[in-house]
């Protein structure tokens, strides 16, 4: 009856949008002008698109899990996974990593030989035109890629999202009593609200695993080629900290885990204290069972204080760069080299980009 009262949804308009309004969010222009005048509600938002349906999307993969059941003695989901969407994320994750890298690496490049031509007076204007052209091309194309990118990274996240939580609510159907009174309720409340969505941003990093290492290597050569054996030691700088990173990765797993088990421990803990309310009230055992759970949810916020810890300490890396830059300066400038503005100007985008 309220499906049948409520108000037709607008039709989105990205099922008809060219691919310059798909990578110039051009077509979100009319939800705009509505925000500008009032708040958005919901009868504001469009229509779901074809290929964002939820049933649309349980059905791919139950289809490619029946495969996994059939075809394979051991499934995997991760193997499900990529069958369903790996092939293109791949191909369009390196392509943008590579465009990425080499707008990094050749903008401090153009940048430092613009400056090279003010400090040469016998340079020639044409040059110094491209090198600001180069510098103004390598700033729009990232620009230009990476939102478009990133909408289809975290759109392939919200699929994998829907299609496993999916695939675990039918779990969920057809389960036995017997282990929905083994503390399943709680683990899969936690699974649905809490770790799947961690893909809809886990997709976005993954490039990083190789694209880490291969800009580290190639910037590496060129801090080197730029100011020698003293860029080497900014760059060792930064490598001693891949163990310190390493442990604390270790330790950021291990609060994650302690939270998981935790926040389990309390769900089941209040599905049995709901299921026998009545007893409870009818003994007057609600102060004790609320210290119980009190007890436990301390716990579970000290997992969770640790998580925050450590990814506190992560944040206070990122001045490693700095400091790396700052080693990196000294030691060439102690070495009896001469400072430049183009040789400033290349270690610092190097380093900060590391």
């Amino acid at each position: 009856m309220n499906s049948q009262n409520s108000k037709q949804k607008p039709e989105n308009p990205l099922q008809n949008a060219s691919r310059l309004s798909r990578m110039t969010f051009w077509w979100l222009k009319d939800l705009y002008k509505i925000g500008m005048t009032r708040p958005i509600t919901d009868d504001d938002v469009y229509q779901t698109i074809d290929h964002h349906e939820c049933d649309r999307i349980a059905n791919k993969f139950k289809t490619l899990w029946q495969k996994e059941l059939d075809g394979s003695k051991r499934p995997s989901a991760l193997r499900l996974i990529y069958n369903a969407y790996g092939p293109p994320v791949l191909i369009i994750g390196l392509l943008f990593s590579v465009c990425e890298t080499l707008m990094r690496c050749a903008q401090p490049l153009l940048l430092g030989e613009l400056l090279t031509y003010f400090a040469d007076e016998s340079a020639s204007k044409e040059w110094a035109y491209i090198y600001a052209a180069g510098i103004v091309i390598c700033s729009i194309v990232p620009v230009i890629t990476f939102h478009p990118f990133i909408y289809y990274i975290f759109e392939i996240g919200m699929k994998i999202r829907i299609g496993c939580s999916r695939l675990v609510y039918d779990k969920i159907l057809r389960i036995t009593k017997s282990v929905q009174e083994d503390g399943m309720h709680g683990k899969v409340i936690n699974l649905l609200s809490n770790d799947f969505s961690k893909f809809d941003i886990a997709l976005a990093f993954l490039h990083d695993l190789w694209k880490g290492p291969f800009e580290t290597i190639l910037l590496g050569f060129l801090i080197y080629r730029e100011v020698g054996i003293s860029g080497v030691f900014g760059i060792l700088f930064i490598l001693s900290f891949i163990p310190i990173q390493s442990y604390i990765g270790k330790k950021a797993a291990h609060f994650r885990n302690q939270t998981t088990k935790r926040t389990d421990i309390r769900v089941r803990l209040m599905n049995e204290i709901i299921n026998g309310i009545q007893v409870i009230k009818m003994y007057s055992w609600q102060q004790n069972f609320a210290k119980v759970i009190e007890k436990v949810r301390r716990k579970e916020i000290a997992a969770v204080k640790g998580s925050s810890y450590i990814l506190a300490l992560l944040y206070t890396l990122w001045a490693v760069s700095r400091v790396s830059l700052f080693l990196t300066l000294i030691t060439f400038v102690y070495s009896g080299n001469v400072l430049t503005a183009r040789k400033v100007v290349n270690s610092f985008y190097r380093h900060s980009i590391l």
